[in-house]
């Protein structure tokens, strides 16, 4: 028996709560449908536990999903056969992280609000190198780091369908890349090969925001759309309407206002 993916783990278990609101039941009433105890289908629902592919089944007939939802959903229980398994195994990393892969696997819009960074998808070796110089091993932490970056860069730009994504980077990332000896080309670079992708729009925004976050349309009924916030301790993942949107609202806020990012170049050279 495997266990599933961090984020997808929990994806299912909010999926299957709406699920079983939608149809007006309790945990209980969920439970003794399908023949097991109320507290496991409160932990599964928490995400505590691995919910087994015969209980998505049974409990998607119970709360009357289609058969596409209910294919959906079972598909979550499957162990990954393509590249996305093989880089979390590859990169061992910790839970965020793999969560973030699978985020960026399910779009099919990205919208990125990083004020302090270079995003990971557009970021380059040497920008990576000087961002661990201060660690304890900063070749090792580097090496290790961007192998996974890359990977992520290559699952989500070589899809065969890649996502349409706007990065929103604040200016004060984009002023301190380029004042980066030795980062500065080569980022540059990066940056303006990623834009000239039909489906990559990359700008800068002066306003102030104190987190980084990230809105991820599946295009999916099932899957929706949902938001990923850095914090200090941790990154937070949410498909709360509310919460969604908010950070739309204020992803527009900022897009409205921002500069594209050839425009922003050349006013940094004149």
């Amino acid at each position: 028996m495997t266990s599933q993916p961090g984020f997808t783990q929990w994806l299912l278990a909010s999926v299957l709560e709406r699920l079983r609101l939608d149809a007006g039941m309790t945990c209980g009433d969920a439970a003794m449908a399908i023949g097991v105890a109320r507290q496991t289908v409160s932990r599964w629902e928490a995400g505590l536990h691995r919910i087994p592919a015969s209980a998505v089944k049974n409990l998607c007939e119970v709360y009357g999903a289609t058969t596409e939802e209910t294919n959906e959903l079972y598909s979550m229980t499957l162990r990954p056969k393509d590249s996305i398994g093989n880089v979390w195994e590859r990169a061992r990393q910790n839970r965020t992280w793999r969560a973030i892969i699978v985020a960026e696997s399910l779009a099919r819009h990205i919208y990125n609000v990083e004020p302090l960074y270079v995003p990971g998808l557009l970021q380059t070796p040497e920008y990576w190198w000087h961002l661990n110089i201060t660690s304890p091993d900063p070749k090792a932490a580097s090496e290790n780091g961007f192998a996974f970056r890359r990977e992520r860069q290559r699952t989500v730009f070589q899809r065969s369908e890649p996502p349409l994504m706007t990065f929103l980077v604040g200016e004060p990332a984009m002023r301190y890349m380029l004042s980066l000896e030795g980062v500065s080309e080569s980022q540059t670079a990066r940056l303006r090969a990623a834009n000239r992708y039909g489906n990559v729009d990359i700008r800068v925004f002066s306003h102030p925001v104190e987190s980084a976050f990230a809105v991820f349309e599946s295009g999916s009924r099932v899957r929706g759309t949902f938001v990923c916030v850095d914090q200090i301790d941790g990154t937070r993942y949410t498909d709360n309407r509310e919460a969604v949107a908010s950070h739309m609202r204020m992803y527009r806020h900022l897009v409205a206002d921002a500069v594209p990012l050839d425009q922003y170049l050349i006013q940094r050279q004149s």
